[in-house]
């Protein structure tokens, strides 16, 4: 992966971790970096050069995105806060969509596997929903 992309992607991960309201793995997730992000922590001894640096990269990004942006953020607030909380809540809004697709794409997946226990939960719930016949 291209290591300036990388603490990009980064950089506006840590915008997540600073703004109120925006979830940094949120951000993640959008960019396309949360899965990788989970499997580089989750084994990270099993392939440590290439998880060292994918992980490194995207820390420079956050570390980089906390020291620049705190202070902008802060006086935005200080100074602008209803634009600056409308640009959030715009932000959190536009980000919602493209986070719905990922996630109705997981429960898809999850829903049409019979072996996943979400599946037999869903499955064994759907007969306790009470309805007005009941």
């Amino acid at each position: 992966m291209d290591y300036l992309k990388l603490i990009l992607k980064g950089f506006v991960v840590g915008l997540g971790k600073i703004i109120p309201g925006v979830s940094g793995g949120m951000l993640a997730m959008v960019l396309g970096i949360y899965e990788e992000s989970v499997q580089a922590v989750a084994h990270f001894f099993k392939n440590f050069r290439k998880n060292i640096l994918f992980l490194g990269a995207l820390g420079i990004g956050i570390m980089l995105a906390i020291v620049f942006m705190s202070g902008v953020i802060d006086f935005s607030l200080e100074h602008y806060y209803l634009p600056t909380m409308l640009l959030f809540i715009g932000l959190m809004i536009g980000g919602s969509a493209s986070l719905k697709r990922e996630i109705e794409g997981f429960i898809k997946n999850l829903h049409s596997n019979g072996a996943s226990a979400y599946a037999k939960y869903m499955g064994d719930a759907i007969f306790k929903i009470p309805t007005p016949l009941m």
